[in-house]
């Protein structure tokens, strides 16, 4: 018989023979993270109406958010979850974790600070921009244990340059700095700076 669609996780065993576990998931996901204690994490959209968050992350605007969702080891049970989005549609699609358990979150977000949005998109004070233009994308840091926001920050494209500046894929590093791969179209001005010609390989 013919079901609905519904997202789910599944986890195989290292032959590709068997299936572990499989449990579906209240969200759309784009991206997946492993943590060190064998949790998974998830990151993609999901309805403001539907999406289960943990105390400290509100969900109650009207629209589409950023989702991320830890799922325990056995995939019995999600144990966190944040939901950030405005009232237009907003959406992650990376997700990495660093060494002391933060979470890092990309993706794209329509519902910016001076949009039409009636709810929208949070970023924190003293973000690299907090300036919303046009589609923009977006690099969100969460502190899981305290279930907070630490920062979360625009990724611009330049300004009425027509093109989106979506952030796809993220991975901290060592020293604490965070690389975030995005896209941009050939305008691309991030916290006022103008990025360079393409690089070239060599040698």
């Amino acid at each position: 018989a013919q079901g609905t669609a519904q997202p789910f996780l599944a986890e195989l065993n290292p032959q590709g023979s068997q299936l572990v576990f499989g449990t579906f998931v209240p969200m759309a996901p784009s991206s997946i993270a492993l943590a060190a204690d064998g949790s998974i994490w998830l990151a993609g959209g999901a309805s403001s109406t539907s999406f289960p968050t943990s105390p400290g992350f509100s969900n109650t605007f009207n629209g589409s958010g950023a989702a991320v969702l830890r799922i325990n080891p056995t995939g019995t049970a999600a144990t966190f979850g944040a939901l950030m989005g405005g009232s237009g549609g907003d959406g992650a699609y990376g997700v990495a974790l660093d060494s002391s358990g933060m979470v890092y979150m990309t993706g794209g977000a329509n519902s910016g600070s001076n949009s039409s949005a009636t709810h929208p998109f949070p970023t924190t004070p003293g973000a690299a921009s907090n300036t919303f233009q046009e589609n923009v994308g977006f690099l969100a840091k969460i502190d899981p244990t305290a279930a907070k926001l630490v920062y979360s920050t625009y990724i611009n494209a330049e300004q009425n340059s027509g093109f989106a500046a979506d952030a796809y894929s993220v991975r901290p590093a060592a020293d604490g700095s965070v690389w975030v791969f995005a896209q941009g179209g050939t305008l691309l001005n991030f916290a006022g700076y103008d990025f360079g010609p393409t690089v070239t390989v060599t040698g």
